[in-house]
């Protein structure tokens, strides 16, 4: 589902990442429109030694041309931003109908090493729960229930983004109804 990027600092260090989409080629910038921005977010998350992520930054998606965050990361310690673009997704990429491009920046204080790599749905799927989960209020699926599950929703200006979490070792299903 597109690329993300790895981060690693020389030293303990400030800095001011952005991710900016680029105007259509063939539609709105070659015809001196207006853009029609798709949905664009973005995660960063740490890295930790058991592989695992921590939130440290999370910028809501909106319908705009970029988006930002200011952190601090640490010295030697991988960190990955990931871009969320569920417009993004399931475009395929052919000769004429290439999807909504994005360009990378980030402004430090000290040398930070940056790799760009590809993402995958695992990773986006965790960078979007870490989110929505840090962004929102924790609800009981159902009150009462004997199993320890909860639900958060985050509205955001690209839509609605919806997470449940089981903290018990039994199996639950969730249903949403997404019609109202």
């Amino acid at each position: 589902p597109g690329d993300c990027f790895e981060l690693v600092p020389t030293h303990n260090c400030e800095v001011d990442i952005g991710i900016v989409q680029e105007a259509h080629a063939t539609r709105e910038h070659a015809l001196g429109a207006r853009s029609t921005h798709v949905d664009l977010g973005m995660a960063l998350l740490k890295i930790e030694s058991d592989g695992q992520y921590t939130l440290v930054g999370h910028r809501r998606r909106v319908m705009d041309s970029q988006v930002s965050l200011e952190a601090s990361l640490d010295a030697h310690q991988k960190y990955v931003v990931v871009p969320l673009s569920f417009t993004l997704c399931n475009t395929q990429a052919q000769v004429g109908v290439a999807p909504r491009q994005y360009s990378f920046m980030a402004f430090s204080n000290h040398k930070v090493a940056v790799t760009k790599r590809p993402t995958d749905y695992l990773l986006l799927g965790q960078a979007t729960a870490l989110g929505c989960m840090a962004g929102a209020r924790k609800r009981a699926i159902a009150p009462g229930c004997t199993v320890y599950t909860s639900k958060m929703s985050l509205q955001e200006e690209a839509g609605l983004t919806v997470v449940a979490e089981n903290a018990s070792s039994a199996f639950v299903e969730v249903q949403v109804d997404m019609s109202d």
